[in-house]
């Protein structure tokens, strides 16, 4: 068995050495993205906050995080959820790892992807938020980027949470069809958890044909990112102070892919990207947006770096 881990890892090694070049996505095969001009006028007198709370890590070599990474560079992987705070009614942007973490990789993932992925566990969101003393009554529901268990693991740590998402997300995580190892059910198929299901205007904003305001005053704003997954979605976060966020999700996972229109390395690829096209798309999209819009801070979930700039709980950015 051993003799048989070390061929495997060896051919997994040399796969990823030759995969790694001529990485970058051709420009010319994707029409330029136009920026549109600001369709929601942001309300400058809403108290509004953001703080990121982080659940855990992992580490991989960065060649896995985007193609043309360094095989020999370790990457910390980030696993957040992200608390905003709105006079409306606080929510959650996903909520990393949840308290059966080690269930979870245990009884869905294979002992290849165990050894390749260890996931450190701190507290789980509902733990920070009660040791920091925050009235869970304020805060009125949980919004998913997208349904993958590593985004959707805290869930069901909250006793009767309201969950949004889109219906094409629903859909694919409860399909006999969705990826075993990256949609677990049981994280969110507790007859408590109570659904709504969100819907895009369309009215274009940015880079993307449709989006929603989330509260009617242009802080928040939902646009729909799909091809990770069939319903993915993107947040956009407007700050009174002027500084502005968008938080994408796994759309990428390190803004190096963004900036060198790198996708992700083919070994996770094809594991857990549904729709490349859609993906090279998303990725073209927020390439072009981060050069028409320098003073935009985009926020891909897992990327550590990016994530350790931004103030965590209960230290809030205004």
């Amino acid at each position: 068995m051993r003799l048989f881990l070390d061929k495997l890892l060896a051919i997994l090694f040399v796969g990823a050495l030759l995969c790694s070049c001529n990485s970058s996505l051709k420009l010319k095969k994707f029409p330029e993205a136009e920026l549109s001009a600001d369709t929601y006028e942001v309300k400058q007198d809403v108290k509004l906050s953001l703080s990121v709370i982080e659940t855990g890590y992992s580490t991989t070599p960065e060649v896995f995080m985007f193609k043309g990474g360094r095989w020999f560079k370790k990457r910390k992987i980030a696993h957040i959820s992200v608390l905003v705070q709105h006079p409306l009614g606080d929510f959650l942007f996903d909520t990393g790892l949840g308290s059966k973490v080690s269930d979870d990789v245990k009884n869905h993932f294979s002992a290849i992807q165990r050894t390749g992925s260890k996931h450190i566990k701190f507290k789980t969101v509902k733990e920070t938020l009660d040791s920091n003393d925050y009235h869970q009554d304020s805060l009125a529901f949980i919004l998913l980027s997208h349904l993958h268990w590593d985004h959707a693991g805290g869930v069901e740590d909250f006793i009767t949470p309201l969950l949004y998402t889109t219906k094409v997300e629903y859909d694919h995580a409860f399909s006999e069809q969705s990826e075993e190892s990256y949609f677990i059910k049981e994280q969110f198929d507790s007859i408590n958890v109570q659904w709504k299901f969100l819907a895009f205007d369309s009215v274009k904003y940015k880079v993307f044909d449709t989006s929603l305001d989330l509260f009617n005053d242009g802080t928040v704003i939902l646009v729909p990112l799909y091809g990770h997954t069939n319903g993915s979605i993107g947040m956009f976060v407007n700050l009174p102070s002027g500084t502005r966020y968008f938080f994408i999700g796994d759309a990428a996972w390190a803004l190096e892919a963004i900036t060198g229109l790198r996708e992700k390395h083919p070994i996770p690829r094809k594991q857990v990207d549904t729709n490349r096209s859609k993906v090279q798309n998303q990725l073209v999209l927020l390439h072009y947006l981060q050069k028409k819009d320098p003073n935009l801070i985009l926020v891909p979930s897992h990327d550590h770096q990016v994530v350790k700039g931004l103030a965590h709980f209960p230290l809030v950015e205004k």
